[in-house]
């Protein structure tokens, strides 16, 4: 619907690279909203002289509504960020007003304003993740050490001859049981894999007992814990494995390695520190993002009519009126797409391909359906799954694709979604599974006023924007550790 408008906006009026904005970021073209990127536009570069060439370099800024622009610029200019290091990092401003003044005030606090105008692309980041290397004082001059050099490597042993107690035992795949003695009482250490999974190191924290395929490596003298395990993550095992069947590695290969090293405890205590609060941010954002997932579940269930029941448990204030019966096919219009071979998907497509799996299967050139649509596999593994798509994609012959007539689509979405179990359940027992164009038009859909529709069907697909941002989050969380892992360590 809005990526012709908005792509033609871009070159045509702004003179905007149609290239430089489809190759860094083609989602603006289906996810910004047509009006709100010709307003961001015309205040970027009539109200504040923005050069196009910098508008390419973040397309992502045209996310962002001019009122949070302007709150962020005004934000900015109060505390005398100069314009030209704002404009040299407009992503900056992509951020949420809230976000930004956060991030400065922790950045301000803890490292100075200095600190700030010297780089002010750092006010992008979470105020927990600020900590940049040129701000933790480095001593470049690392030095080569053998792992033997910062590490004492023991090996792991059987535990069965051992009672039941309160001291865990550690595999290679983690926590295994608990028992009455410890190999280490006092000393955390670092589990590294003798055999099988040889190449995901962890923190073991003491009392422990580890078995005899997992080597435990305990800091030497001088040398921090959570510095050795960051220099351990950075290692390729694999590379050091000895066997042609399982993966193996022995102590005299691990002892030889030769790894750069920061000289000073100091230093290594202060990377340590950002790891930790790094891992500390990486935990915790899965438990929120099942949080998030076990609150819509359970809504899910409350908030829509359950078998031979007419009004939810949970409504909003102000509707008591029974819910009533509607044939699905009665009240949307219900096709089947279209094959197209995947010799002629490309991965710069502008339009997502839907067939009989939960995620599009690439991109396309051309598109046979305006969105909002709601997407159901037609056959596979995954026949009768139920998603949506708001704008143009090609449906494939796998997909069928349903559109909503004189009711709140999302509502509907949600409704199918709260009896996603039947439709699974009713797959058809072929060689393939499949659900029929039959079977959907048949569902029985229980109605409620258009207004509850639309408050539920907000509620809804709220709650699945913040699902959304906790994936993104967790996500860019791990690039962030793995870009650091790769930065900070010579």
């Amino acid at each position: 619907m809005i990526e012709e408008y908005s792509l033609k906006l871009l070159c045509d009026k702004y003179g905007v690279s149609k290239e430089n904005i489809v190759n860094k970021n083609n989602n603006i073209l289906s996810e910004g909203e047509y009006e709100d990127i010709d307003k961001t536009l015309d205040y970027l570069i009539n109200g504040l002289k923005v050069s196009r060439a910098n508008i390419e370099k973040c397309p992502s800024i045209l996310y962002r509504n001019v009122n949070a622009i302007k709150n962020n610029i005004d934000f900015l200019k109060q505390r005398d960020v100069s314009f030209s290091s704002i404009e040299s990092c407009l992503h900056v401003l992509s951020s949420e007003p809230n976000d930004l003044k956060d991030t400065y005030d922790y950045v301000e606090e803890n490292y100075g304003v200095e600190s700030i105008n010297k780089n002010t692309s750092v006010l992008s980041c979470d105020k927990d993740l600020v900590i940049a290397v040129e701000k933790l004082g480095l001593d470049k001059t690392w030095n080569k050490k053998t792992l033997d050099e910062l590490v004492q490597l023991n090996s792991g042993m059987d535990y069965k001859h051992l009672c039941n107690g309160n001291i865990p035992v550690y595999g290679t795949g983690g926590y295994m049981l608990s028992v009455n003695a410890a190999l280490s009482y006092d000393k955390d250490a670092i589990g590294i894999g003798r055999k099988g999974t040889i190449n995901k190191p962890y923190i073991l924290k003491a009392p422990f007992w580890t078995v005899d395929t997992l080597f435990y490596a305990i800091p030497r003298k001088y040398n921090n814990l959570q510095f050795c395990n960051c220099l351990f993550q950075r290692i390729d095992w694999l590379k050091y494995d000895e066997s042609t069947g399982v993966p193996s590695l022995s102590k005299n290969i691990i002892n030889s390695i030769e790894i750069n090293c920061a000289p000073s405890y100091d230093e290594q205590q202060k990377i340590a520190s950002y790891f930790q609060s790094l891992d500390s941010l990486i935990q915790t954002t899965p438990k929120k993002l099942a949080s998030l997932k076990q609150i819509k579940a359970a809504s899910l269930q409350s908030m829509f009519p359950q078998e031979g029941e007419t009004v939810p448990k949970v409504r909003f204030k102000g509707f008591e009126e029974e819910w009533k019966y509607e044939i699905l096919g009665k009240i949307s219009s219900i096709s089947i797409g279209e094959f197209v071979i995947q010799t002629k998907q490309r991965a710069n497509a502008p339009y997502p391909v839907y067939n009989g799996g939960i995620t599009n299967t690439g991109y396309y050139d051309y598109f046979n359906q305006e969105g909002p649509k709601i997407i159901i596999s037609a056959r596979g593994a995954n026949a009768g799954f139920i998603s949506k798509y708001k704008n143009r994609f090609w449906a494939g012959n796998s997909c069928y694709s349903i559109g909503i007539n004189n009711n709140n689509w999302e509502f509907i979405y949600y409704f199918l979604q709260s009896k996603q179990d039947s439709y699974l359940k009713e797959q058809q027992a072929a060689n393939i599974p499949s659900i029929s164009k039959k079977q959907i038009y048949t569902t029985n859909v229980l109605l409620p006023c258009y207004n509850e529709q639309i408050k539920i069907g907000l509620f809804f697909s709220n709650l699945d924007k913040q699902i959304s941002l906790q994936t993104q989050r967790l996500e860019k969380l791990k690039q962030i550790k793995a870009a650091c892992l790769d930065k900070m360590f010579v």
